[in-house]
């Protein structure tokens, strides 16, 4: 289970570069073919009703993860308010991470990310 997610992870990342034109679709065509075959074998395994509803439910995590990951971030920043709003703790250089990560994956350009760093700095 853990080569198959970082299988996706993998097809995720280089796709999305290939999307916005950083990388070339060949870079993504090897990563892609290899990423049919483990879902060519889930497909002789099981019934095509069992395989069609766990992906359904894959996509529906997916689709839901980024409200979900922001529910709960905000969540523990509110258990933890006093500390994690202290411009001198661990925690706010953890949201700028977590802040800048997001910025320099999905923008075609890194001026966004350089500016918050130069911002925080």
């Amino acid at each position: 289970a853990r080569h198959v997610a970082e299988l996706l992870a993998t097809v995720l990342l280089l796709g999305c570069r290939c999307f916005y034109g950083d990388l070339p679709f060949t870079c993504f065509l090897p990563v892609g073919l290899l990423a049919i075959l483990p879902i060519c074998q889930l497909a002789l395994w099981y019934r095509p009703t069992d395989w069609c509803r766990e992906g359904a439910l894959m996509l529906g995590c997916l689709m839901s993860a980024p409200l979900l990951l922001t529910l709960e971030l905000a969540q523990l920043a509110w258990q933890c308010r006093y500390r994690f709003f202290n411009v001198r703790d661990g925690p706010m250089h953890l949201l700028i991470a977590l802040i800048a990560c997001p910025l320099a994956l999905l923008r075609n350009s890194l001026k966004p990310a350089l500016m918050l760093f130069m911002a925080h700095s």
